[in-house]
């Protein structure tokens, strides 16, 4: 989880960088602010989460160990999403009408789409397979 933390950290200082090339409204400056608050809920979802696991005596699947894992994997995916969507409509606005730039930067959309979406894929299996099969260990393949 702290890995994951830290690269979505990294791409939302990209996401900073980006938008203050671009020039964009005021409404356009928030979005870096809500993916840096959402990293930051992430951290302290990622703390808690180690916290209650690492203090169980026993492993029986409890309401509130169900409730965490399903917040500690589904925060993630929600922030790559934003992150994906942001940094898109962000690269979209830079767009100079130039066939060559506007070709980099599609291809850069495209690139950023794929990794967004590879990257929520495992938290997602991940919470399929907890749903699916709550008193199994199967959650542990990542």
């Amino acid at each position: 989880m702290v890995i994951i933390i830290i690269v979505q950290a990294l791409y939302a200082v990209r996401l900073w960088r980006l938008t203050r090339i671009s020039k964009g409204s005021f409404k356009g400056k928030i979005v870096p602010w809500i993916v840096t608050l959402l990293v930051i809920a992430a951290l302290a979802i990622c703390i808690a989460v180690s916290k209650l696991i690492y203090t169980i005596d026993y492993f029986t699947p409890t309401d509130l160990i169900k409730c965490a894992v399903f917040c500690a994997l589904i925060t993630p995916s929600v922030v790559d999403v934003l992150i994906v969507a942001s940094l898109c409509s962000t690269l979209a606005k830079l767009r100079t009408g130039f066939e060559k730039t506007d070709s980099v930067l599609k291809s850069l959309m495209l690139y950023i789409i794929n990794t967004g979406v590879l990257t929520s894929i495992c938290p997602l299996a991940a919470i399929a397979l907890y749903a699916a099969y709550p008193r199994n260990l199967i959650l542990n393949f990542q």
